[in-house]
């Protein structure tokens, strides 16, 4: 049976909500993906997305790799140009097109069953850690939207009603149930001085949208890099500023609707996939965040790079400051992300959302389910928390300050110092994960022999 959808605007506040209407739906599907497409390289991973039948297909940042350093340079380096040439549109829409017209893609997308959402990261907003300052922007923001068929009518295509293209829905569902899924754009108004990723304008907005939307049975917020981790020196990622304003934010949100014990969010960019959950509630007013990474459509860290998940593991402070009851391994090959919600919760063990990063092979690489009507986590641990931060942080200034030394070059010397570490690291993990894994071969062995 075909589903339509009933999508309408709601006019009561210049900050909208649009509503998607699925309330004939008592098992809705959400699947979402990033990184598609680096070098005109495919696969055949919306195969197994059609398999699944999402109701939404979400695209979470480079959903094509429309920036090409020759076209930001010439832009962004001369002054007397303000906007992209003809020749340069006809480029990026090339890269858009060789997405849009995937032949399983197509199919997702004509079929009639499964909605197209999206929210850009740097390489389909046009420029590779694209921010403010990029020229184009506004021209890409309409092929951007083009791409995945946002309605001519939409706010997002009006550059003086917002300045990006951030957006928020609110999913109707069936018995009641309502999902709130918040599109943050982290590109548009990324200031790098002040490592405002949002800008003014949408953080008062982001701050509106949650506190009338505080009574969703879920609420889910997509960016297009991750949020909970700290990510160094290669990868992109929210760091304390941006953090601590959402934090804040999720507060306020927490005193509006005191059962508010669980956010989900979802984010791309980094070409592999992990869990990752917030190990300090007292930051978040006590609410539990769990935020899964699905990131390598077309291409991972492995195939790409040959980088070995010991390495991606080695690089992030959270590796040496918690846990791994705070992460979950790491996938290193083309996937993509599908959350699936029961409105009629009749898994045993009461667990309403289930989360899974799925393979090329359709089967599950990593999974959680989530029981939403626990109860809020405890505000303590305060002092165990701010000891884990007092860490976390020296950890992160020092690699801050080497990132800063290394940047300091303004020659080739500093490009080759940095791939030297880099290298380093990469032959150092490489070498002890290869030590572990002939170790736990060897003792296996032993153990089945004696």
């Amino acid at each position: 049976m075909k589903h339509f959808f009933l999508v309408t605007l709601l006019f009561s506040s210049a900050l909208s909500t649009q509503i998607i209407n699925f309330q004939d739906k008592s098992t809705f599907k959400l699947a979402y993906g990033s990184c598609n497409g680096w070098r005109n390289r495919t696969s055949d991973i919306f195969k197994q997305v059609l398999k699944d039948e999402p109701d939404i297909w979400l695209w979470l940042g480079d959903a094509a790799y429309s920036d090409r350093k020759l076209i930001t340079r010439d832009l962004q380096g001369d002054p007397t140009r303000i906007s992209l040439t003809q020749d340069e549109v006809n480029y990026i829409e090339n890269r858009f097109n060789a997405s849009k017209f995937d032949p399983y893609y197509t199919q997702l997308r004509e079929q009639n069953k499964t909605k197209i959402l999206g929210i850009w990261d740097d390489h389909d907003y046009g420029m590779g850690n694209g921010d403010v300052t990029f020229k184009g922007k506004d021209q890409v923001r309409k092929l951007y939207l083009n791409f995945i068929d946002e309605p001519n009518t939409s706010m997002r295509r009006n550059v003086s009603h917002q300045k990006g293209i951030w957006e928020d829905y609110l999913i109707q569902l069936s018995n009641n149930n309502t999902i709130h899924l918040v599109l943050i754009d982290v590109r548009s108004e990324f200031n790098t001085v002040s490592n405002d990723r949002l800008g003014d304008q949408q953080w008062a907005w982001l701050e509106e949208t949650f506190l009338r939307n505080s009574n969703a049975s879920l609420t889910i917020v997509a960016s297009g890099i991750q949020m909970i981790p700290d990510r160094t020196l290669f990868l992109d990622e929210w760091e304390a500023f941006n953090k601590g304003k959402l934090f804040e934010i999720i507060r306020k949100v927490k005193k509006v609707n005191p059962k508010l014990a669980k956010m989900v969010l979802l984010s791309g960019d980094v070409h592999f996939s992990q869990f990752y959950f917030n190990p300090c509630h007292s930051e978040t007013g006590g609410v539990k965040l769990i935020e899964l990474t699905s990131s390598g459509m077309t291409h991972s860290a492995w195939t790409q790079l040959y980088c070995p998940a010991s390495f991606i593991e080695m690089i992030n402070p959270d590796h040496w400051t918690t846990d791994s009851t705070y992460r979950s391994p790491i996938v290193n090959e083309f996937n993509f992300g599908l959350l699936q919600y029961d409105t009629q919760n009749k898994q045993p063990d009461g667990a309403q959302l289930q989360m899974q990063i799925r393979g090329m092979d359709g089967q599950t690489k990593i999974e959680r389910k989530v029981n939403l009507s626990e109860e809020g986590e405890a505000m303590g641990k305060r002092k165990m928390c701010n000891l884990l931060h007092q860490r976390h942080r020296k950890i992160i200034q020092a690699i801050h300050t080497i990132k800063l030394g290394i940047s300091d070059f303004k020659s080739k010397r500093g490009l080759s110092l940095i791939w030297s570490v880099g290298f380093i690291a990469f032959l150092f993990s490489t070498i002890v994960s290869t030590l572990i894994r002939t170790l736990s071969f060897t003792a296996s062995l032993i153990k089945r022999f004696t």
